[in-house]
């Protein structure tokens, strides 16, 4: 099943892959990973209300999950311009979270509420969460690949 996922998604066959992932929660139902390539789907289908929707029933029964799975809600919500629902979910982010998705939209969020001093910090902090490990890797051999992920 996690070749059949692999080969899908390198494909771009993301209809595929959401099938599997959901066999595959059937088949372990508490791997938070099989839920998280199932949202990842979801959303490259551009189903972004569905994912939504289904990230919020895993975590009305597994608010556990919060962490790994909020960001997929983060993500949506700025995609739909969800803006209110954004800042909830924003809310909800413990400190010091470093995702992307989690950054981008505190960054729209913070510029659609014309919030410029909070977003001009809020860029800069990004900036340097980006570079710092861009910064590290270029030193070493085969840099590029090594760095690919923070671009």
């Amino acid at each position: 099943l996690t070749d059949q996922i692999t080969r899908h998604e390198s494909e771009g066959n993301y209809r595929a892959s959401a099938a599997c992932y959901e066999r595959a929660i059937q088949l372990e139902p508490d791997a938070v990973e099989h839920h998280e390539g199932l949202l990842r789907c979801i959303m490259q289908q551009g189903e972004l209300t569905s994912a939504l929707m289904h990230a919020n029933g895993i975590l009305s029964e597994r608010p556990h999950w919060m962490q790994s799975l909020n960001s997929y809600r983060i993500q949506a919500a700025w995609r739909l311009g969800q803006w209110k629902e954004l800042e909830e979910l924003l809310k909800m982010e413990p400190p010091g979270t470093t995702t992307w998705d989690v950054n981008l939209g505190k960054l729209l969020l913070l510029s659609k509420q014309g919030d410029y001093g909070g977003f001009k910090r809020w860029i800069n902090k990004v900036r340097r969460e980006q570079m710092d490990p861009l910064s590290t890797v270029c030193l070493e051999q085969n840099s590029y690949q090594r760095g690919y992920d923070y671009i």
